[in-house]
């Protein structure tokens, strides 16, 4: 019985640590990309991607509302020194996108090998303008 105790202790410190440890790193790093986010494509197409502490999802929406399925890739979050964010999926750490907020509605997101492009944050308040 007090083995049982003293291991449970023993896991239940481990588990906090472990929060404590990598949970608010991540957050920070992430904190400000968090949420949904469109990107208005030439065609009239919109490419909406949404950023939560994990993971990244994507799909595509056609100007007839038809959408693509969604793309999910667990991700990691860190922090570059000018201030962008390095979003590595886990399944590919090598090809990380970046990505700079500019501000608290407006993204810039950078795929290996393309051009910048500019998102804009969804607000329930958007739609209706």
């Amino acid at each position: 019985m007090k083995v049982a105790k003293i291991l449970a202790g023993v896991a239940g410190l481990f588990m906090l640590n472990m929060g404590m440890s990598i949970g608010p790193a991540l957050a920070a790093d992430s904190d400000a990309l968090i949420g949904e986010w469109f990107d208005k494509m030439p065609n009239g197409a919109t490419m909406v991607t949404v950023f939560s502490a994990a993971s990244m999802t994507f799909h595509g929406l056609a100007p007839d509302g038809s959408s693509t399925p969604d793309t999910t890739l667990a991700v990691t979050y860190k922090k570059q020194a000018d201030g962008a964010i390095s979003v590595a999926p886990n399944s590919m750490p090598d090809q990380p996108v970046t990505a700079t907020v500019k501000d608290a509605n407006t993204l810039e997101l950078r795929f290996p090998g393309t051009e910048v492009r500019k998102l804009v944050r969804h607000t329930p308040d958007a739609k209706k303008k």
